[in-house]
């Protein structure tokens, strides 16, 4: 059997197959081991992953201190127009450039190994297999809040998860005072979430895309060694 980072990292441990794998002593181990761990979970199409992604997963990373910081790519993230952006294993490879320097980060792959759209849900329910006993915080953007009423079997989402939320979209600690008065009473008291502090970042996916297919420059917009991948790949070039 493959070591556990190996199965997380290449998104292949799904509910549908986890009784495929045995549980050898050291997964036994680890599993032991996740108990009362901090785990925050980042999805989102990351079309591509830009210095506003970063900006946030630094804030959560240094105000919530978590063990594992995971970034799930979606395949197709609910609410959003079909993807005409770049392919998932391109946008899955940028996240590779990414994290590579950064420590305690993993990407979770499950929801492109999927395919679909891609349901917060699905992506708890198989974390908590690989991680049980750890307690999860989904880090969003505050523009996110008005639509999480909407998400999938939300109830269940509320239980199994907190959230970190960024300021995002001009909205921020006010917007998230709002949501939660505005929650059904069911929710209300199942919701947990925490503002963080960072200033708002202005990029943003779209504006990296037009960018490129105007012929400007990424400085300050994607890591540079995001920037060198997309030029190997000849990606975001369609007009």
């Amino acid at each position: 059997m493959k070591g556990s980072k190996e199965l997380f990292s290449f998104g292949i441990w799904s509910t549908a197959k986890r009784k495929r794998f045995p549980l050898t002593r050291p997964f036994r181990a680890w599993l032991r081991n996740c108990k009362g761990m901090r785990v925050v979970i980042f999805g989102g199409s990351f079309d591509p992953v830009h210095c506003g992604h970063l900006a946030m997963a630094n804030c959560a990373r240094e105000e919530l201190s978590p063990n594992r910081f995971l970034w799930a790519p979606a395949w197709h993230s609910p609410g959003k127009p079909s993807m005409d952006g770049a392919a998932p294993e391109e946008r899955v490879a940028l996240l590779e450039c990414v994290i590579q320097e950064r420590e305690a980060e993993e990407i979770y792959a499950g929801e492109i190994v999927r395919e679909g759209t891609s349901w917060t849900v699905d992506t708890l329910r198989d974390l908590e297999i690989l991680y049980p006993g750890a307690n999860f915080t989904l880090l969003i953007g505050a523009d996110c809040l008005g639509r999480l009423v909407e998400w999938k079997n939300v109830e269940e989402v509320f239980h199994r998860a907190s959230f970190a939320v960024c300021p995002r979209g001009g909205k921020g600690a006010e917007t998230l005072e709002e949501m939660k008065s505005q929650l059904p009473e069911n929710l209300r008291g199942l919701f947990k979430a925490v503002m963080l502090s960072m200033k708002e970042h202005s990029c943003s996916s779209t504006l990296v895309r037009k960018t490129l297919r105007d012929g400007g420059n990424l400085d300050h917009l994607v890591p540079v060694v995001v920037a060198n991948e997309i030029a190997k790949l000849d990606m975001y070039q369609t007009s």
